[in-house]
């Protein structure tokens, strides 16, 4: 659900404003109204930069070898900062310039190694020396009793060699001649030892760092961020009365409500709360419970819930979870799911946790599918004779497909009701008649063609929910305008088909999983025959396929449930969107990885 929010407008004079701002900071609850345009944000937008490369800094430093041991830095924490992007930057130059070295002499060592100084004085003499490359088989033998010449590398497809010579280079047609490399093996040699010399003593320096400072860092882009956050406020505040008065707008949670109150009321200032209108653009902070605050990070990209309508994440997440195992579908997949998300929650930062438990939670329907449908690690227990009494509990093939249409029926359904309860509560009942006609049609519909309930009644509401349909469309304007949104909303029953024939890709993937896990297990076991080493390849093919299957499986998985959510169920539910995130004016804190 949407937490509501209340809008305050306080109003302070200009001398005590700082103060006041800085207690607002503490208290860490108001999101503050944007009043930005036609500002001068140069020293905002250089803050926010320098955050991000501070974020760069602490991302490469944590990677380091060494662990951190924090010391004391009597420096400024930003010299510091920029001291160590310009020795990264350094490392990288360095590491480059490392690489076209070994490149170039990769590509010159088929000239070996030779004294440049000595070429050069031989030359002033008038000894000529000549590279060349030549195919083989296009060297003639009678070519070196013309010249000096002396063969360098030699390879399966070429030679390469030097003719000495006092005149000019012999004209041999089959011969590519070559320039002499700007510099010898040995010069290359000798300036990437240099390099390397020092980008070992920059990279220990470099560690140092990330042993001592880390925190330093940290500290530093808290501070940063902390003025930064004060600096955007300062832009956003309205000046009235020759500057004298300062206005300052925004918006706090029912939650946070008492304890801005009472930091106003102790300040002194003039302050208003109210309730906000319909068209103004209020942050939105999104408040569920411990289940459905795992699937948040699903909604969130996308787009927020507009102040005005429902937080949807609640009415998705359970068919998120059922699509999710459906998808994957594999007892053994699901088992190594929870396993290692189970494992990584050990191991990673604490940020990480909710991503791993939302991973824990869908592999249960993940197995729990597998099982229903008989797959583990693409092995299809309803061909094992031992488990024969249980075939009949299986799903087959046509039962998959018939799930998934069913479970696309059910969601879009919901998703209407959704719609209906929306409109209702935020537009009123006359707004919520159409999909409430759409459910009526659909439901009909059903009953009529198999025969649930009572089709011999629902052939007839059926045409009350086309009533309602053509006339509640559009339920205000003039009457052709009504007419023609009335048409152009039953024309949306071929939306809702191919909406529910969207479904089919829960079979469809569901069935690709399974099957390219049976392939990779038939694979390994015809490998796995041969004697000796049949049994080693067979382990590498299946945990190499496997592990790839899922891979891919896991990636299907998240995707196309998360489509289904966005297109299909969003639009029949009535999602706008557009709410801006709920961002406080406080602090910023020191977070450690540890």
């Amino acid at each position: 659900m949407i937490e509501p929010m209340k809008k305050y407008a306080c109003l302070v004079y200009h001398q005590e404003y700082l103060p006041f701002l800085q207690g607002l900071q503490a208290v860490g609850a108001m999101h503050v109204v944007e009043r930005r345009a036609g500002m001068d944000e140069t020293e905002v937008k250089s803050a926010e930069q320098f955050i991000k490369k501070v974020d760069n800094l602490l991302n490469d430093l944590q990677q380091r070898k060494h662990p951190e041991t924090p010391e004391t830095f009597a420096g400024a924490g930003e010299e510091l900062a920029q001291d160590l992007m310009e020795m990264l930057e350094e490392e990288e130059k360095l590491t480059q310039q490392i690489k076209r070295l070994q490149h170039q002499r990769e590509q010159d060592q088929v000239w070996g190694s030779y004294d440049g100084e000595l070429i050069n004085r031989l030359k002033q003499k008038g000894i000529n020396f000549y590279l060349f490359e030549v195919k083989k088989g296009k060297w003639k033998a009678n070519w070196e009793e013309q010249v000096a010449v002396d063969f360098l590398h030699k390879t399966p497809q070429a030679r390469y060699g030097v003719v000495i010579s006092d005149g000019e280079k012999p004209n041999w047609q089959e011969v590519k001649w070559r320039d002499f490399p700007e510099k010898s093996l040995m010069l290359l040699d000798k300036e990437q030892k240099e390099k390397e010399t020092l980008l070992a003593q920059l990279s220990q320096q470099i560690d140092l760092h990330a042993q001592q400072h880390l925190e330093v860092l940290r500290q530093t882009k808290a501070d940063v961020l902390s003025k930064l956050n004060f600096d955007k406020v300062l832009l956003n505040t309205e000046r009235s009365s020759e500057n004298r008065l300062m206005v300052l707008e925004g918006y706090v949670p029912a939650s946070r409500e008492e304890a801005v109150n009472t930091f106003l009321e102790e300040s002194g200032v003039f302050y208003l709360a109210d309730q906000p209108t319909e068209d103004e653009p209020v942050p939105i902070k999104l408040r569920n419970s411990r289940f459905s605050q795992l699937f948040e990070p699903i909604t969130k990209l996308f787009a927020l819930p507009g102040y005005n309508e429902l937080d949807l994440t609640p009415f998705f997440a359970p068919f998120f979870l059922l699509f999710f195992g459906f998808c994957l579908g594999d007892t053994g997949y699901g088992l190594l799911l929870f396993l290692g998300a189970t494992a990584l929650k050990f191991k990673l930062d604490k940020s990480y946790r909710p991503y791993l438990t939302l991973a824990q939670v869908l592999a249960i329907p993940t197995m729990l599918f597998g099982a229903w449908s008989g797959t583990v690690f693409g092995i299809a227990l309803v061909e094992e004779p031992s488990l024969s009494s249980l075939h009949a509990y299986f799903l087959d093939y046509d039962s998959m497909f018939n799930l998934a249409l069913g479970l696309g029926v059910a969601q879009i359904m919901f998703g209407l009701g959704v719609q209906a309860w929306q409109k209702w509560k935020f537009d009123g009942l006359q707004h919520a008649l159409a999909p409430i006609g759409w459910l009526v049609l659909i439901i009909s519909l059903l009953d009529v063609y198999l025969v649930f309930f009572l089709p011999e009644i629902t052939q007839y509401t059926g045409w009350l929910g086309v009533a309602f349909v053509f006339l509640f469309s559009s339920p205000e304007g003039s009457i052709g305008a009504r007419i023609g949104g009335g048409i152009w909303g039953l024309y949306g029953i071929t939306g809702i088909f191919g909406d529910v024939l969207s479904y089919i890709r829960l079979f469809a993937l569901g069935v690709s999983t399974s099957i390219l896990g049976l392939v990779i297990n038939s694979i390994a076991w015809q490998f796995g025959q041969s004697p000796y080493v049949g049994p080693v390849v067979m382990a590498i093919i299946l945990i190499l396929g496997h592990g790839l299957n899922l891979a891919i499986a896991l990636l299907g998985a998240f995707v196309h449930p998360m489509r289904l959510t966005f297109v299909e169920f969003y639009k029949n539910a009535g999602f706008k969107g557009g709410g801006v995130a709920y961002q406080p004016f406080k602090r910023a804190t020191v977070k450690s990885d540890n």
